[in-house]
């Protein structure tokens, strides 16, 4: 089993899960409990992935950081996205494969993938000592963008971004999920192409 640890990125949210943590008498599980494994493009995962709240940074295996930040929901006529701030940093004496980032529906096999109009690019190896900062802009699962020709079913709570680590064998191990608050998700929703 990987680790992935959480650490907060502003001084009042650490505060705040240390004192939730002290004050229960147990680890607080908004940051440290795990996800069970999910069925992702029809197979199950061994992995677990940790829960996230936007805005903490994850600490991916092989000191790869990710931070997903502001889950902004958009759209146009094609259909909804979700445009979400991100940085990676390689912590590591190498270069590191960057994750894959897409949206999961509750109860869904399918993974959304990114606009290429998106400033982040996630694709090659981040050097060692490096990061990368930008914007992704995410489709729900099933947008016609790819190739699906017909119209988008509702994304069912608790929708998800998630991290996936890129496994030499082309398999996707999700490694983080950053909840999608309800009311974004119901945004995303109503605007997605029917």
């Amino acid at each position: 089993m990987r680790a992935v640890t959480v650490r907060a990125t502003t001084m009042a949210a650490a505060l705040a899960v240390v004192l939730v943590a002290c004050t229960s008498g147990r680890h607080s599980g908004m940051v440290t409990s795990l996800a069970p494994a999910m069925t992702v493009g029809g197979s199950r995962l061994a992995s677990t992935a940790s829960t996230v709240p936007a805005g903490l940074s994850a600490m991916l295996p092989d000191q790869v950081a990710i931070t997903v930040a502001s889950l902004t929901p958009g759209g146009d006529d094609l259909g909804a996205w979700l445009t979400i701030d991100v940085r990676v940093d390689n912590h590591s004496a190498h270069s590191q494969h960057l994750p894959s980032i897409g949206i999961v529906c509750a109860g869904g096999s399918t993974v959304g993938l990114h606009r290429v109009v998106s400033t982040l690019s996630l694709s090659g190896e981040l050097p060692a000592g490096a990061s990368r900062v930008g914007t992704l802009m995410l489709l729900l699962p099933g947008d016609r963008r790819l190739g699906g020709g017909g119209g988008v079913a509702a994304c069912p709570a608790p929708a998800v971004v998630q991290v996936f680590e890129r496994t030499h064998t082309g398999g996707a191990s999700p490694l983080v999920r950053v909840p999608i608050p309800e009311q974004v998700l119901a945004r995303l929703n109503a605007t997605r192409n029917k």
